[in-house]
């Protein structure tokens, strides 16, 4: 059988993800302690991804990108942190975007359902409202999928991918080293997140019902 894009990305992008993956190890593990660095990583690097993007988004993506910004941004600003400008990224084909995009959303849900399950003291923030994304995912896969691994897109596609997930290693060290920032790092513990039954999302529109963390295949 021939090797799809979908193929070659997954093989390609597991050192990556996998170190993704251990950037937000510290909030897996104590959520609340770690809630302010994760967000801030998160929307820096969302900000560089489409700040870096050539041309349109994928129609399967849906205006996931510009939701996730608008919900991290609001919590950003409640949370009065004060952030340095998101890294640069050179440009990034549409297709790659999508997959990191679409497969964070996917991942961010794994981490709601986790959160949810520990029990919490506090709301989550919007960022953690959930969403129905799987229908984008599939559709995303089928265009991957029937694209070959070995097409000039799908290399270029799959090496975007693999400076998309750096833009989160990248955000991370800005936030560390910017001078006026709150210092995200080294937070006390906050109290306990607490799940809610309706989060609200920018704008009062609620969703209903992996990844950056844990992206779902």
């Amino acid at each position: 059988m021939t090797e799809s894009c979908l193929d070659l990305l997954r093989r390609e992008t597991r050192g990556a993800h996998e170190a993704t993956e251990a950037l937000f190890a510290p909030f897996m593990t104590q959520p609340a302690a770690h809630l302010d660095m994760f967000l801030a990583t998160h929307l820096l690097a969302f900000e560089a991804m489409r700040d870096a993007r050539i041309g349109a988004e994928l129609s399967e993506e849906a205006q996931c990108l510009p939701d996730m910004i608008a919900r991290l941004r609001k919590d950003c600003d409640l949370r009065m942190l004060h952030l340095p400008e998101a890294p640069v990224l050179p440009p990034l084909p549409s297709a790659a975007v999508a997959y990191l995009v679409i497969g964070s959303r996917l991942g961010t849900e794994v981490i709601r359902r986790k959160l949810v399950a520990g029990g919490s003291d506090q709301p989550l923030p919007c960022y953690f409202a959930p969403q129905d994304t799987g229908p984008a995912w599939q559709a995303l896969r089928a265009r991957l999928t029937a694209l070959p691994a070995a097409s000039a897109e799908a290399i270029d596609i799959c090496a975007a991918a693999r400076t998309g997930f750096d833009a989160f290693v990248r955000a991370d060290a800005l936030l560390r080293a910017h001078p006026q920032a709150r210092p995200l790092a080294t937070q006390p513990a906050a109290p306990q997140l607490r799940p809610t039954s309706r989060i609200d999302a920018p704008g009062d529109r609620h969703t209903h019902d992996t990844k950056p963390a844990t992206q779902e295949s």
